[in-house]
């Protein structure tokens, strides 16, 4: 661009000269008594056409330049969105990941105590049921409750209150009754 200014601008060039502009040396020689010359000055008149294309291809420069500016700012900031948006994803998977650690070792120690519960709980319905079979030949003439009609009645009106009321509170005189029953039955036995 600057190199086909130059080229143009020697087709325009034109020398400027004292005698065109006026007498010039009339307004010094007063003061100088006419000896300072003024030298010429050189200029450059461009034509319409071409100053009209020299401000259109700078104007096109300038905003091609702004443009590329714009779209590599575009492209760092996406760039950089992607760039947090990866770190972000990563972080959360590894927080996820210890998480699902965590809740791993988490469920097997649970599992683990459900398991030596019931171990625990199967091991002492055994013994429980060992005892209570060595009792009963033991003492041979304890009743055996839920078989016969050891207190049959207050047991249904018991069982009756328990499925129609909200609040077995309700129910206590019926649980006091079934008690005071139990123990008579076993005590007359």
């Amino acid at each position: 661009l600057y190199h086909q200014i130059h080229q143009l601008a020697k087709v325009y060039y034109i020398r400027e000269h004292s005698s065109t502009m006026g007498n010039r040396n009339s307004s010094t020689a007063e003061g100088n008594q006419g000896e300072a010359l003024e030298t010429p000055v050189p200029s450059v008149i461009l034509a319409d056409d071409l100053q009209a294309e020299i401000v259109n291809a700078f104007q096109n420069k300038n905003v091609q330049l702004k443009w590329q500016n714009l779209q590599a700012q575009i492209l760092a900031n996406s760039e950089n969105r992607v760039a947090k948006e990866e770190l972000r994803k990563l972080h959360i998977d590894n927080e996820i990941e210890k998480w699902r650690t965590m809740n791993d070792a988490q469920q097997q120690a649970l599992d683990d105590k459900v398991d030596s519960l019931r171990a625990q709980f199967a091991d002492t319905e055994a013994a429980l049921t060992f005892d209570v079979n060595k009792m009963e030949k033991k003492f041979q003439s304890v009743p055996k409750f839920g078989s016969g009609d050891s207190c049959l009645n207050t047991r249904n009106d018991l069982v009756s209150c328990y499925k129609s009321k909200a609040d077995i509170r309700q129910c206590d005189a019926f649980a006091q009754a079934m008690e005071l029953c139990t123990k008579q039955t076993v005590m007359s036995k």
